[in-house]
């Protein structure tokens, strides 16, 4: 039998995690939009052909999880509709956070060795420009999504 104090931590949890996969989500959609818009801008500006090759591979991989995220999105949507335990909820959120940040951390390197690179020649600097604003972008949704990870399981 629950009692008021479960409903009232289940309600909460329920709430939070609602508040996650918005920001989830809003990070999956965040890395589709910045990825795609890189690999159509990509032909526009001068990098090394290895740095161009890291930058497309990077954003192909973020393309991809975002619809690995949609999915584990899905599974949690599940998991709240049959009453899953908390410990099943937080370990789907921490999956999807990893989907996340499989690619954040391959992505920062690139751009900051993309920073590099411009500081040594300013030809790189509209690369340094497209690649660096999306990162951010992307960085600041990962953030939003990490933070509402962290307040589920508190």
């Amino acid at each position: 039998m629950e009692t008021k104090n479960d409903l009232n931590a289940s309600t909460e949890l329920t709430s939070k995690v609602q508040v996650f996969r918005d920001a989830a989500r809003n990070c999956a959609m965040c890395m589709l939009e910045n990825a795609s818009y890189i690999q159509k801008e990509l032909v526009n500006v001068r990098m090394t052909d290895e740095m161009r090759t890291k930058v497309s591979e990077v954003c192909d991989s973020m393309i991809g999880t975002k619809h690995d995220v949609i999915h584990e999105l899905f599974e949690l949507d599940d998991l709240l509709a049959e009453g899953a335990t908390t410990s099943r909820i937080l370990q789907k959120i921490n999956m999807t956070m990893r989907c996340i940040f499989d690619d954040i951390r391959v992505l920062r390197p690139t751009a900051l060795a993309l920073e590099e690179e411009s500081e040594q020649d300013n030809t790189y600097d509209p690369a340094n420009l497209l690649v660096g604003e999306s990162t951010n972008n992307i960085l600041n949704a990962f953030l939003d999504a990490h933070n509402t990870a962290q307040a589920c399981s508190e």
